[in-house]
């Protein structure tokens, strides 16, 4: 997996996500600053929507030094995040 390529595949789900680095690294490193956003059991074009909504929701609020990361859940349900095969 390269951050870069803004997907993570673990079996056979993938996952999109996007991460913004906010400032300088400290000394002590980044804040690492997990955005889950709503959404499930609805139709992907809504939970899209939901995705890029969220990747700026909170920009003027972070502090400096974090780093936002925003997955986009790989399956359009509403325990997503409660899902057996996640690790």
């Amino acid at each position: 997996m390269l951050l870069d390529e803004e997907f993570i595949t673990l079996n056979d789900k993938t996952m999109r996500f996007k991460y913004f680095i906010k400032g300088l690294r400290p000394k002590g490193g980044y804040s690492l600053i997990f955005g889950f956003h709503g959404g499930g059991g609805c139709t992907t074009d809504v939970n899209n929507q939901q995705f890029n909504n969220h990747l700026h929701l909170y920009d003027d609020k972070l502090p400096l030094g974090t780093i936002w990361f925003v997955p986009r859940s790989c399956e359009e349900a509403s325990d997503m995040w409660w899902k057996d095969y996640l690790p």
